[in-house]
C-alpha cells in the first residue's frame, strides 16, 4: 500500500520527467519515484485528464517502474514528454515510439516483433 493518497497529476509526472532529463535526478531515482508513487489500484492517475492522457501516464509510469535504470535513455526524455501530451489517433504507435526511444532506441529487427507483442499485450491488459 502506498503512503500517498492524493492522485498523481500530469504536471507532477511532467516535472519528475523534466528533473530526470535535466540531470537533477538520476535514472535510479526516477525508477524509485515510480516504485514509491505508482499504485494504479490505490492511487488515481490523472483523474482530470482525458482517457488517452491517463493511458499514456500509466504506460510511462509502468515502463519506468519495471525498467532497469541502466536501460533508460535520458537523452530521449523529450519523447516521454511528447507521449505524455499525446492526443492523436494512433496511440499504439505513439506508445511504441516512446518505449523504443526511452528504453533502447536501437533494437534489431528480430527483437522488434517480440518487443511489440510484449508491449501490446501489456497495453491490452490495462484496457480490461
Amino acid at each position: 500500500m502506498p503512503d500517498r493518497t492524493e492522485p498523481i497529476t500530469k504536471e507532477e509526472l511532467r516535472q519528475i520527467l523534466i528533473d530526470w532529463g535535466s540531470g537533477q535526478i538520476s535514472s535510479a531515482e526516477l525508477k524509485l519515484w515510480m516504485e514509491v508513487n505508482y499504485f494504479p489500484i490505490h492511487i488515481e492517475i490523472g483523474p482530470e485528464e482525458s482517457e488517452l492522457t491517463q493511458r499514456a501516464m500509466n504506460c510511462i509510469m509502468n515502463e519506468f517502474e519495471l525498467g532497469r535504470p541502466e536501460s533508460f535513455i535520458v537523452s530521449h526524455y523529450q519523447d516521454a514528454l511528447e507521449f505524455l501530451d499525446f492526443d492523436g489517433d494512433d496511440y499504439e504507435e505513439a506508445a511504441k515510439k516512446f518505449v523504443w526511444r526511452c528504453f533502447g532506441a536501437i533494437v534489431t529487427d528480430n527483437h522488434k516483433s517480440r518487443i511489440r507483442e510484449e508491449f501490446l499485450s501489456r497495453v491490452n491488459r490495462r484496457k480490461l
